[in-house]
């Protein structure tokens, strides 16, 4: 699926901290391949600065997009929290292109299927 730098860095924020074994081994490698390698960084021209509190601040220059390779688990551990902050009225305008790839493209399929 293609993800720009954003909702790249925006999905990897919203996965789940906690879970069942096979849960937390699709999860690492979901966010090994969420992560930017360091030719995206410099291509995206990506910067990321650590601050005081131990936070971090990212910015970049360009919001290309990258084909991420995503089986249907890991493309149900980023619908999960989607749905979840859609339900509890929490999704942020930063969310919106993720939520419309991850979860209404999936709905529209179901009801293609039906």
């Amino acid at each position: 699926m293609k993800l720009t730098v954003e909702e790249r860095i925006i999905a990897f924020e919203i996965l789940p901290k906690e879970g069942d074994f096979l849960t937390l081994q699709a999860l690492r490698e979901l966010r090994e391949a969420l992560s930017l390698t360091e030719e995206e960084k410099k291509r995206f021209g990506v910067e990321i600065q650590l601050q005081d509190n131990g936070t971090m601040d990212c910015s970049w220059e360009n919001n290309g997009e990258v084909d991420i390779p995503l089986n249907e688990m890991k493309l149900e551990l980023i619908r999960l929290p989607l749905r979840e902050k859609d339900g509890q009225k929490q999704l942020t305008d930063s969310m919106v292109s993720l939520y419309e790839k991850f979860v209404v493209s999936r709905e529209e399929e179901d009801k293609k299927e039906k």
